[in-house]
């Protein structure tokens, strides 16, 4: 560990110390230490979590998702019920809040997924079935992300 050089951080986290002489450097190593600060938050628009098909997706505005197969046309809107949303500045998780908030996708396709293979097998005893599932899917396009 001693021959080692540290790794350097990106330089957009490196923070200024200073060393035991006392003069300042951007270098972030104390001693043996790297000093590193913590990264801001990228992305700080607003988004949703939103629940279908037993499962939950968090989705920002004009994102595409794959969700489990809906009864909807190609070219329909959607509305999907919002459990979470973050606006960039308040978060609010409450449900009585969140009646009057909603998600509006529109469905682009529908198709199948990729292939699933169900293989039993029972080592000496000539047992061996298989078995394939292909999912229908359906995939949505957020159009729109509207607080309360």
């Amino acid at each position: 560990m001693e021959g080692r050089r540290p790794v350097p951080a990106p330089a957009d986290r490196v923070r200024w110390s200073r060393s035991a002489s006392g003069c300042a450097r951007a270098s972030g190593r104390t001693g043996k230490y790297l000093i590193v600060a913590p990264r801001g938050k990228k992305g700080k628009g607003m988004y949703a979590i939103v629940k279908t098909g037993g499962k939950q997706y968090k989705v920002t505005k004009d994102m595409v998702i794959t969700v489990e197969k809906l009864p909807e046309e190609i070219g329909a809107t959607v509305e999907l019920p919002v459990i979470f949303l973050n606006d960039g500045q308040k978060i609010v998780a409450d449900a009585a809040t969140l009646e009057n908030a909603k998600v509006t996708a529109e469905v682009l396709d529908q198709f199948k997924g990729e292939k699933v293979i169900a293989f039993k097998f029972q080592k000496r005893k000539r047992y061996k079935r298989t078995k394939g599932h292909r999912q229908q899917l359906t995939k949505l396009k957020i159009t729109d992300i509207q607080a309360a």
